[in-house]
């Protein structure tokens, strides 16, 4: 990619919500337990579009701007962590039952979490950049800003699962976040099965927290 490419931090509103449903689910077919259920692109995006949406009313969304073309280049969704935008969505797939089945064994094994009130911890739930502009740094800008509205908005911490080994170096080394638990990917069982025992890129999905 051209080193004169600029792009914008903005947040998500309801113009970009078809662009960046699209560029959130070309990156999540290539998240680890995505490709390990064997997710198609079109069960990806059926099931995100309405967390899109939701999202875009918040106003704790960001969403990556190529100044040039007005392309979407990267989407960092965020909510507050009392609020579930797949609770009761009648969209989603089964396909993505597990990966919120481990997720919720993260979350519920992390003391730190209980008694969260609504308004104090913001939840970095999905962050994507799209391939083409990987060598832009729009992660490291998108979860700087995140921090940064994390503050702005009044919440007193921020949480993340970071699924992948590039977002858990990022958020650890550069951010300052910390574990507060961790789930093995082969030895997590999802009804009698070790679904996510093929998955060899990272070892485990981390839960981090970071004090604003």
């Amino acid at each position: 990619m051209s080193e004169k490419q600029s792009f914008s931090i903005e947040i998500l509103n309801e113009k970009h919500v078809e662009a960046a449903s699209v560029c959130l689910c070309q990156c999540f077919t290539k998240e680890p337990m995505v490709k390990a259920l064997g997710a198609s692109f079109e069960e990806v995006l059926g099931s995100f579009t309405n967390v899109v949406k939701k999202s875009a009313k918040e106003g704790a969304s960001l969403v990556a701007i190529e100044e040039s073309t007005g392309a979407i280049a990267g989407v960092c969704i965020n909510k507050d962590f009392t609020f579930n935008p797949v609770e009761d969505d009648e969209d989603f797939s089964e396909a993505f039952f597990p990966i919120f089945a481990l997720l919720d064994e993260l979350n519920e094994s992390a003391s730190q979490l209980e008694g969260a009130q609504v308004g104090e911890v913001l939840h970095c739930f999905m962050l994507a950049v799209s391939e083409i502009y990987k060598s832009n740094k729009l992660g490291y800008r998108m979860t700087q800003r995140s921090c940064e509205l994390s503050a702005e908005q009044g919440f007193k911490q921020v949480i993340m699962e970071a699924t992948g080994g590039i977002t858990q170096y990022l958020a650890e080394t550069k951010f300052g976040f910390y574990e507060i638990g961790s789930i093995d990917y082969r030895s997590f069982v999802y009804e009698e099965e070790k679904v996510f025992s093929d998955i060899d890129e990272v070892q485990t999905c981390k839960l981090l927290l970071k004090d604003v």
